[in-house]
């Protein structure tokens, strides 16, 4: 993941759908896959976008907070978005099948770190 994040996502997602793990059959399943694809998708902004961790206050949250990837810098130095993935990783499992590539499509259209020329 560190060294080629983007093959090692394909190739999460892509055992993932062949083992038919990416639409759980019960709760268990469920929460086991909802904890690999945020964890890989994490991951994956932390080490492809040189984002991080960091805990964000949130009153909605029985925590009082939750967890984001967040810092990303941006190549024209604008403002970038923390990113909510554990919760980009609840609807993915909520809308099965579950895919990682599509969290982190998702995560990188919220953070506003690509560039897009009209």
């Amino acid at each position: 993941m560190r060294t080629d994040p983007a093959p090692a996502v394909r190739l999460i997602d892509e055992q993932l759908a062949e083992e038919g793990l990416d639409t759980p059959a019960d709760e268990a399943a469920a929460h086991r896959l909802r904890a690999l694809l945020l964890c890989v998708a994490g991951e994956f902004m932390i080490n492809a976008y040189e984002g991080h961790r960091a805990w964000t206050v949130d009153p909605t949250s029985p925590l009082g907070g939750r967890w984001v990837v967040t810092g990303f810098p941006h190549p024209l130095g604008q403002r970038t978005h923390a990113v909510d993935v554990p919760g980009l990783s609840d609807e993915a499992v909520n809308t099965p099948p579950a895919r990682i590539v599509h969290i982190v499509n998702r995560a990188v259209q919220l953070s506003g770190i690509r560039v897009f020329v009209s």
